[in-house]
């Protein structure tokens, strides 16, 4: 009987803990208790790292966004460092309207730590929110994520909200595949200016 008991408990735990580590589904409108998954990674396409000082001057610092393709769809990455020396309670990455979206960013221990993430009623927008804590100088969100059955990326937005705010042009997802044609134009082109440099520097 008390190892049967002890089975059963150690069952649960693991059901506990492997339901810890699943991303977050968010319906629109939704929210929910980020779990502290790790991303699911797959093939960087593009990187980007932009500063960023708000309006007032009392949050600034810099956000790193990677952008990666895998089996689901186009996954976005982003991690904020903070440089201000007011304190950061919120970021909102936007134009996620059209497409389902698994979600996830640290908890506890990280510091800080996420205590919600949303989606606005339009679906448009994800937010991490810092409700009991906040980004303050010299900490870093570390990876906050969004999953998407989109088929390509393209111009999204990315906003910071504390004791100021600030917003960024990045990246978000689209259905809009590049076109084979564009992407050899694109490729030629690139061929021929590093064929051009080789030559010049000969």
């Amino acid at each position: 009987m008390k190892k049967s008991l002890m089975t059963l408990m150690a069952l649960l735990f693991l059901a506990f803990m492997s339901g810890t580590a699943q991303a977050v589904p968010l319906a629109i409108g939704g929210a929910e208790i980020p779990t502290g998954a790790a991303s699911p990674g797959g093939t960087l396409i593009t990187s980007l790292t932009t500063s960023f000082n708000g309006i007032f001057g009392q949050i600034a610092g810099t956000v790193t966004q990677n952008v990666l393709q895998n089996d689901t769809g186009m996954l976005f990455e982003y991690i904020v460092n903070s440089t201000g020396i007011g304190s950061i309670t919120q970021v909102t990455a936007s134009f996620y309207g059209n497409f389902s979206t698994d979600v996830d960013g640290p908890i506890f221990p990280h510091t800080p730590h996420v205590d919600v993430i949303t989606r606005g009623t339009d679906g448009q927008t994800v937010s991490w929110s810092y409700i009991d804590d906040a980004m303050l100088n010299g900490e870093s969100s570390g990876t906050l994520w969004v999953q998407t059955n989109a088929a390509w990326y393209t111009q999204g937005g990315f906003s910071l909200i504390g004791a100021d705010t600030a917003t960024k042009v990045m990246y978000g997802p689209t259905n809009a595949v590049p076109e084979p044609a564009s992407m050899l134009l694109l490729g030629s082109g690139l061929a021929g200016m590093f064929a051009a440099r080789r030559k010049k520097s000969l």
